[in-house]
């Protein structure tokens, strides 16, 4: 397996089929049932059959890309999560709006696919690096976030962090080691939307 810290994949927009793909899974989205998912913050869909199935056909898209350049094998999904992050005024410093890691071994990578536009105040996901190098923490048992709030303002003390935003146009995709310090931003002009999905190498596709 290849080394990912973080890639931004945006050949796929260029793709009409792939862009109405895309569409396809927005406008099936407004009939899925909505529900919270962190109070007055972000929202998860519970996808239906046909956003479902279209998801699978994108899947089909994005993971042999993974396959051939990352990976060197089959991949499996692990976790899917349709995501609505709401625009807000105030300052948010809970669950992934928080410093963190994932923590999980380094053969699972983190997949965001944009089905908004996300721009400069737009809710893109936030990363850190201090002299030219992107902060990681490194995995460590037993998997689970890390939150690492205090860590990263000890290195501003010490360190010139500076902190990249994720941005992108609709359908944008990026991959990304899901030890990195990163947060979800705070969506200011409109709600962001995305599809987030983990994998894992396997012996065959799991879609």
């Amino acid at each position: 397996m290849k080394d990912v810290t973080i890639q931004k994949l945006e050949n796929f927009i260029d793709d009409s089929d792939y862009m109405e793909l895309i569409e396809k899974i927005i406008n099936s989205l407004e009939k899925c049932k909505l529900e919270d998912f962190i109070l007055n913050i972000s929202k998860r869909w519970e996808q239906n059959e046909t956003t479902e199935e279209y998801r699978k056909q994108l899947c089909e898209m994005i993971y042999p890309i993974l396959e051939e350049n990352v990976y060197d094998s089959p991949i499996r999904t692990i976790d899917v999560k349709f995501l609505r992050h709401l625009k807000s005024n105030d300052e948010i410093n809970e669950g992934a709006f928080n410093w963190h890691s994932d923590n999980h071994p380094p053969h699972i990578i983190n997949i965001i696919v944009y089905l908004t536009d996300v721009g400069e105040n737009d809710g893109g996901m936030e990363y850190a690096e201090v002299d030219g190098s992107i902060i990681k923490r490194e995995f460590s048992s037993p998997a689970g976030g890390k939150i690492l709030t205090q860590e990263i303002e000890q290195l501003k003390n010490t360190s010139d962090v500076k902190v990249h935003k994720m941005t992108g146009q609709k359908g944008t995709v990026f991959i990304f080691d899901n030890c990195i310090f990163h947060r979800a931003s705070v969506p200011i002009d409109k709600d962001r939307d995305a599809l987030l999905l983990q994998v894992e190498p396997s012996t065959e596709r799991v879609i």
